[in-house]
């Protein structure tokens, strides 16, 4: 199961909408459900050409701010009604994954979210529509509410799409994260790393952030493993790692430090391989971070992560509290 979001671009998604507060918050929460259980939530974004409202060089384009992608969500973009034309990619991309259950939210209601149902149903997907997930402006032929009503009321159900209620979409999220929880029972393991996990660390490192958004120029192999060898062999090291069916996803490095108000832990990274982001991993992993720093007696976890990146959101979401009375200062030695 993934959590296909249609268009909720700047330009597009306002006040103009149908049930705008509805829907908004709907699927703010649908993503968030999502997020927090483990199902992929995926991204399509329109692109107008140049000079349009939807102009991909312009702000318009953006994903509106309550929806935006975390690191590693994947987006695919188009320039025509649906998102499973061929120009997209998309339709391939789930086949590679074995997925045929698409919960379709997003706008419009009868543009590009008629033609995405009616195109994912076409090419065998069991197509899943929560109420008030989606929605439209006044057209020439109908106002906004029956233009919504119209579709999912009478086009989509029981011929493309079946229509579901909020609460059942989020109890039919629920259980699929309750279903891969068992899979993942054999597949995952949480452990801490030694220093013969080292070069996978390293490796691992540089594959994770010599992407996209951080861009690290990692090419000095050298630098690189006395890097990780000198922040994960303090005096109190304590580094995690995920196996995924034997192979290390993720990873935390950090240390024990003692100070007057406890024995805290101190991560200085924690990262997941860019091609098992979006899944949920980093969640999971940070669960089981917590989980064992409490089974230690430590009396909280510190970090820092740069704000304009999506990793600040992470953790935001994840309770962590900004400490904003801390700055960190750097000096170039010439």
């Amino acid at each position: 199961m993934v959590l296909l979001v249609v268009d909720t671009q700047k330009g597009c998604f306002d006040e103009r909408l149908y049930s705008f507060e509805t829907v908004r918050k709907n699927i703010k929460q649908l993503i968030a459900t999502a997020r927090d259980n483990s199902v992929e939530v995926i991204y399509v974004q329109h692109d107008d050409g140049p000079g349009t409202e939807l102009d991909k060089l312009r702000d318009n384009y953006e994903i509106y701010e309550d929806f935006a992608p975390e690191n590693g969500e994947k987006c695919f973009e188009k320039n025509v009604n649906s998102a499973f034309h061929s120009m997209t990619g998309l339709t391939e991309y789930l086949q590679s994954k074995g997925e045929k259950d698409i919960i379709t939210i997003g706008v419009s209601t009868d543009y590009c979210m008629d033609a995405t149902i009616k195109s994912g149903f076409e090419k065998g997907f069991n197509i899943i529509v929560p109420a008030y997930t989606n929605s439209t402006y006044d057209n020439p032929y109908f106002d906004k509410e029956t233009a919504y009503r119209f579709y999912n009321v009478f086009m989509w159900p029981g011929r493309y799409a079946k229509c579901i209620t909020m609460k059942d979409a989020i109890k039919l999220i629920q259980s699929a994260q309750n279903a891969m929880d068992d899979k993942r029972r054999t597949e995952e393991r949480f452990i801490v790393l030694d220093s013969s996990y080292l070069p996978e660390m390293a490796e691992l490192y540089k594959k994770a952030f010599g992407t996209e958004p951080w861009n690290d120029d990692w090419s000095d192999i050298n630098q690189l493993k006395e890097y990780i060898k000198e922040i994960s062999s303090g005096h109190h090291p304590l580094n995690y790692g995920l196996l995924r069916e034997g192979k290390l996803c993720a990873v935390s490095i950090g240390q024990v430090k003692h100070w007057w108000q406890g024995t805290e832990c101190y991560l200085d990274e924690l990262f997941v391989d860019p091609n098992e982001q979006g899944q949920g991993i980093g969640s999971r992993f940070l669960q089981m971070i917590e989980e064992d720093v409490k089974k230690r007696g430590l009396s909280g976890i510190f970090l820092q992560t740069d704000n304009d990146k999506p990793a600040y959101g992470f953790y935001q979401r994840r309770s962590f509290k900004e400490l904003t009375e801390h700055v960190s200062f750097f000096k170039e030695i010439q």
